[in-house]
């Protein structure tokens, strides 16, 4: 089984999510490897049974690297991808314009993961709610939707191999 993620994170707290999501990846199926946007432009997305795509929330929708990046990837009919997020407050629309896109695109998306971050930026005043997030606990939720998500994939196409 092929399981690649794909991470876009600016201050690093998408990619904590990211690493405790492949973490629980990697307990049902012994790999899953991540990378940023710009590898994953050259790639054959193809060929991974799944994909994951992860991005922090900018002002309730997805960054416009990350928009762009859906919108030049190729018709991929059939193929299965989850999202994951993090924010400051408010997911926004962040998934739903991201599935839209990816409905273009012939994919279909079998889960999501969104989580609190602290939204560290000049103009912010600190602290703010979400300071000191991702927590213990967010991050296990990380883990454990890693470890769901390749049940799910499992329930949806029941021949692929656990481990591999």
């Amino acid at each position: 089984m092929k399981i690649l993620m794909i991470c876009f994170s600016q201050t690093g707290n998408t990619r904590k999510i990211a690493d405790c999501i492949q973490q629980g990846i990697v307990e049902q199926t012994n790999h899953c490897h991540i990378c940023d946007l710009e590898t994953a432009r050259q790639k054959d997305l193809s060929i991974y049974d799944l994909v994951g795509l992860g991005c922090p929330v900018f002002y309730y929708q997805e960054p416009y690297n990350v928009r762009d990046f859906l919108a030049e990837l190729p018709l991929l009919p059939g193929k299965l991808w989850f999202l994951f997020c993090s924010h400051g407050s408010i997911i926004g629309n962040t998934f739903h314009s991201m599935t839209s896109e990816f409905k273009r695109k012939e994919v279909t998306v079998i889960g999501y993961h969104d989580t609190y971050a602290d939204a560290w930026l000049p103009f912010y005043p600190h602290p703010t709610y979400t300071s000191g997030h991702p927590d213990e606990h967010e991050l296990k939720a990380a883990r454990i939707f890693g470890s769901e998500i390749v049940k799910k994939l499992m329930s949806v196409d029941p021949a692929k191999e656990m481990r591999s």
